[in-house]
């Protein structure tokens, strides 16, 4: 306020003053008189008295001395638009449905002398200020009607007529003329959502969309949003209907805009047969695109007698072996919406679940479908089936990219899920189902061809000794130094020479002395005796084994606590491993 008031100041300084003043002074009497003042000084500059009228919007609140100030300004010869403009946003800000500031705002729109661009801000007020206000209503009705005013100020006015004009008559009939006359091209966006805000129920209105939909040269997109807004305001309405259903069935109409007449049929008639006779033929339709299929199926499931039908063809194509798989899934989220408990919709969704989808988004999307949505005996059966999904995941938890972390979240919370809708013996035992058999062929399988990898590439065959370990032979599990020093001499090292190790930290003194021709790898395995479906490793042993150093890994279900252990799980990928092999070898 010092710096406002002196008269020293450049005036840039005073209009920085000014506008800081507006984000500081919510309130203040005296910063609102400062400000108030400078207004009605004749020797400040336009663009100083511009930002004293915003920050007085700001910081005002319902003062009369200020609203009458500014209602001063706006009709003052002497001051420049922008200020009258600004003057004016502040008062409708200020006193928000004032019909003073509403006056106001319709006086300078109406001012012959007055830009369009100024215009259009006018405009933008009324529909923060005008709802239901005839005058405003009046105002924005002229400026749409009025062949003088440029396209953009007239997008402006129809979309802020689309706010403030609820169910008027007036403004459905100015909206509708314009359509009707095809002078929709220009405004088209603006114009047609308008109208699907304010014309509900509207005949007028219904019969204005149905006309422009029907129109023969047409472009797509105006068919479009023409479509998509009739659903919004025909609510049973049988000629917007019929019209709707016609269009379905055109072949020059576009599958986004048949896709958008089918969601509106859905809004505004669930029970016509007409309408269900007619999404039966085009959903046997040969050349109807998968996911339109799937949206009238979504729509004639609705109605009485065609949800049968729907569901059949659903199912139809997810058993044909030609659609990839991205639309196989489309198919099952789209079936389950109508067939909550279909079980072919619900077998593709756990495949797409657990398989290895680029960037998981079809991984996530298989997921969303079936989070909360499954009865208690279906559970089971996912929980084994996609266990393997988050083990993988939790392997390789450091180097996970942004949507996998995603997809692993979300397998936490579905399994959360599960958890809460199951006992616990029961999800025990879905955890662990089938494991004492898949999984030991797996790890087995595992190391066959993790050698046979090894002895196919070059350099590993070269540079590396891989040794595997069954950690079922040990007999002290806690200390077995003499059983894995046994395997070593078995697979060609020296022996020590200080005899067999008695103790893990004499192995690790034979271990870190150990000098052959190649870099030995020690790989530990559960065994072929192994029954729990996961590899069970002593404490004391794992705690031993981590403080060696060199190559060595386990296979295992991830291990807690031992973050140093390198680990990898029965069903890791045999190329992982290999690279593991050459980063560390």
């Amino acid at each position: 306020m010092n710096l406002i008031n002196t008269s020293k100041v450049y005036e840039s300084t005073k209009l920085v003053a000014v506008e800081s003043l507006g984000q500081i002074c919510f309130g203040n009497q005296t910063a609102i008189d400062v400000l108030v003042e400078l207004i009605q000084d004749e020797e400040i500059d336009s663009e100083t008295k511009y930002k004293a009228a915003e920050s007085l919007g700001k910081i005002g609140a319902n003062n009369q001395n200020l609203i009458h100030v500014l209602e001063k300004l706006i009709y003052d010869q002497n001051v420049y638009d922008d200020t009258k403009w600004s003057a004016a946003k502040s008062l409708a800000l200020l006193t928000p449905g004032n019909p003073n500031a509403i006056d106001s705002l319709v006086r300078l729109i109406r001012d012959k002398d007055v830009y369009d661009f100024h215009k259009s801000y006018g405009a933008n007020i009324l529909g923060q200020i005008g709802s239901g206000n005839q005058k405003a209503i009046d105002v924005l009705v002229e400026l749409i009607s009025n062949p003088n005013i440029d396209d953009d100020t007239k997008d402006v006015a129809i979309e802020d007529l689309g706010k403030i004009a609820s169910s008027n008559q007036k403004a459905i009939d100015a909206f509708c003329t314009l359509i009707d006359e095809k002078n929709v091209d220009k405004n088209q966006y603006y114009l047609i959502e308008s109208l699907g805000k304010i014309g509900i129920c509207n005949q007028a209105a219904i019969n204005s969309l149905v006309g422009l939909i029907a129109q023969q040269n047409i472009d797509d997109d105006t068919q479009y949003y023409g479509v998509e807004n009739l659903g919004k305001i025909a609510f049973g309405n049988e000629f917007a209907v019929n019209a709707l259903s016609n269009l379905i069935e055109k072949q020059n109409v576009s599958d986004e805009t048949k896709y958008a007449a089918i969601i509106s049929l859905g809004k505004i008639d669930l029970i016509n047969q007409i309408v269900a006779d007619r999404l039966v033929k085009l959903i046997q339709d040969p050349n109807l695109s998968i996911l339109l299929k799937c949206e009238v199926a979504v729509t004639l499931a609705l109605t009485d007698s065609g949800k049968e039908v729907a569901v059949n063809s659903l199912s139809e194509l997810l058993r044909n072996s030609n659609i990839d798989n991205w639309s196989k899934l489309q198919v099952a989220i789209n079936l389950r919406k109508i067939d909550l408990n279909n079980q072919l919709a619900i077998d593709i969704l756990v495949e797409c679940s657990k398989d290895k989808n680029e960037n998981n988004i079809d991984n996530l999307s298989a997921l969303n479908s079936l989070h909360n949505t499954l009865k208690k005996e279906q559970i089971a059966n996912i929980v084994t089936a996609l266990k393997h999904s988050l083990l993988v995941l939790d392997a390789n938890a450091s180097s996970l990219d942004g949507l996998d972390r995603i997809y692993r979240e979300r397998l936490y919370s579905f399994f959360w899920y599960c958890s809460q809708n199951m006992t616990y013996p029961d999800f025990y035992q879905a955890w662990h189902q089938g494991n004492a058999e898949t999984i030991l062929i797996n790890h087995l399988d595992l190391l066959q061809n993790l050698q046979t990898a090894i002895n196919n590439d070059t350099q590993l065959s070269q540079n590396i000794h891989l040794i595997c370990i069954d950690t079922s032979k040990f007999i002290a599990p806690d200390n077995p130094a003499s059983k894995i020093y046994t395997a070593l001499v078995k697979a060609g090292c020296p022996k020590c020479a200080d005899g067999t190790p008695k103790t893990m930290a004499e192995l690790q003194t034979y271990w870190e002395l150990l000098e052959t021709d190649k870099q030995v790898v020690l790989l530990f395995h559960p065994g072929a005796t192994q029954t729990t479906g996961e590899a069970t490793y002593s404490n004391v042993f794992l705690n031993a084994i981590s403080k060696f150093e060199g190559t060595i890994c386990l296979i295992s279900d991830p291990i807690p606590n031992y973050n140093t252990l390198k680990v990898f799980t029965p069903h890791q990928s045999v190329n992982e491993i290999l690279e593991w092999l050459r980063r560390s070898c």
